[in-house]
């Protein structure tokens, strides 16, 4: 083949590592390895596998520099102790490995009939609680340094809308000792939360949980709303659904602050295009560009206060 022809075929192989890697992870197999079982055969059986089977699938991982085998015993390398000492990293695998991957693998479906972000994908991953928390934990780990976030009360009540764990909205409340705190989300998200890094506020009278939908009902009373990292979730539709929601729930003089990573005006960055497809496949959402959320929000009747490169402020 020809060089380019080569790099074609390298790039098209490149589900095959991905499989095997999840389908690793799935079998627990590295845990396995450095806890317990070091001899392939009993691997195998912890497993429910035959020896052959087991041996074909280490050989490749030893392939991938995961592993080491050495006659009928196998032990972990640095690549593969990495899988169970960062812990962001080991959420980050199951996710993929358990929900991801399976998405990806409907592309050719997703993009010719399409998926809307009604939230189906957010209730099939609850029905996984340990793959659903790796998620919200995975999610607050690969956020930016969320004190950046522009909150301009020192006072007063923050609904923080999608707020997962909580983990932003305790940042904010630990830097605003005069802010009481409200944390919105799915009531099984909300059942993790409380029993984490909100608890001692909520104790305080600082914090309140309140578990609902924001496509349906918004708590009202706030004196700044919070969409961190939320938006590009869901697709335009469900977007002007969501702001919607939170307009008619705020008191003339609120404000909402949305932060996102805004994909650039010229729409041809490869990160930023490939996130956006990750978003479609996932959960049927897409990246936007800091103009095309100005839109929505001055459609709605929102005025802008401020913008950076990654949040936008208005008010009602």
């Amino acid at each position: 083949m020809k060089p380019e022809s080569e790099t074609i075929v390298s790039i098209m192989n490149g589900y095959k590592k991905s499989f095997i890697l999840a389908t690793a992870i799935k079998l627990d197999l590295f845990n396995k390895i450095h806890s317990t079982f070091s001899d392939i055969s009993s691997l195998a059986a912890s497993c429910v596998m035959n020896n052959e089977s087991m041996k074909r699938f280490l050989r490749v991982l030893e392939c991938m520099e995961f592993v080491n085998i050495n006659e009928n015993k196998v032990e972990l390398t640095s690549r593969g102790l990495c899988t169970l000492i960062d812990s962001e990293l080991q959420d980050y695998l199951l996710i993929s490995s358990c929900n991801w991957i399976q998405d990806w693998s409907n592309l050719f479906e997703i993009l010719t009939i399409g998926k809307q972000s009604d939230g189906t994908s957010w209730n099939q991953r609850a029905k996984n609680p340990k793959v659903d928390f790796a998620f919200h934990q995975f999610m607050v780990s690969s956020q930016s340094n969320v004190l950046n976030i522009p909150i301009n009360i020192n006072e007063g009540k923050i609904i923080d809308l999608g707020g997962g764990l909580g983990f932003t909205l305790a940042s904010v409340l630990n830097n605003k000792p005069n802010v009481r705190g409200v944390l919105f989300d799915l009531p099984h998200v909300i059942k993790h939360a409380k029993n984490l890094v909100l608890s001692h506020m909520a104790y305080q009278g600082r914090c309140e949980f309140v578990d609902g939908s924001f496509l349906e009902i918004i708590p009202s009373g706030g004196d700044l709303y919070l969409l961190n990292n939320i938006l590009h979730d869901w697709d335009d539709e469900y977007v002007k659904k969501i702001l919607k929601n939170i307009y008619q729930a705020m008191r003339p003089g609120a404000k909402l602050v949305i932060t996102e990573i805004f994909i650039p005006e010229s729409n041809n960055d490869e990160y930023a295009a490939m996130t956006d497809i990750h978003l479609m496949v996932v959960h049927g959402g897409r990246k936007r560009t800091l103009t095309e959320y100005q839109k929505m929000l001055s459609i709605i009747g929102f005025n802008t206060l401020s913008t950076t490169f990654d949040s936008i402020e208005v008010e009602k």
